[in-house]
């Protein structure tokens, strides 16, 4: 297998359990992506993010002003203040709006404060992600609750 195919196969590996709603079963092959570079790891939020956004407009539709709701839902949702969650909502948003500089610019951000910020930012967006596809949506983390 190439280096290609395995990246390929650890992102799809990697969204499935997302779309399952469950980020964490993923959780060796997102170790392993991670460890790669930041390229593989923004490379895995940008699909992450479009996931994201194909779960919002199923559920609230396309329209400006769906969109525009379907933000606040998720902004309320993940309300903790923990700086990678703010990056998941951030990020999620740039690509509902299909902004793809802003959607580098935080990416860059997050690289910019080091591997573990970029790797917990990146792991922020699959949980917000994973909650898209659960029947209730919960925010990735509770209010206290630390990342190891």
């Amino acid at each position: 297998m190439t280096s290609l195919q395995r990246h390929g196969a650890l992102v799809e590996a990697i969204l499935g359990a997302v779309v399952e709603g469950n980020a964490m079963h993923a959780g060796a092959e997102f170790e392993e992506l991670a460890g790669a570079g930041a390229a593989d790891l923004y490379g895995l939020s940008v699909a992450a993010a479009t996931v994201g956004r194909v779960a919002l407009l199923t559920r609230y539709g396309g329209s400006a002003g769906a969109q525009a709701e379907s933000l606040r839902a998720v902004s309320r949702a993940v309300n903790t203040g923990d700086v990678h969650d703010q990056f998941a909502v951030r990020f999620l948003g740039a690509a509902v709006r299909r902004d793809e500089d802003m959607a580098m610019a935080l990416f860059a951000a997050a690289d910019a404060a080091g591997k573990r910020a970029r790797t917990e930012s990146a792991a922020a967006l699959l949980a917000l992600v994973a909650s898209l596809y659960r029947a209730d949506p919960a925010p990735p983390t509770q209010q206290g609750e630390t990342r190891s």
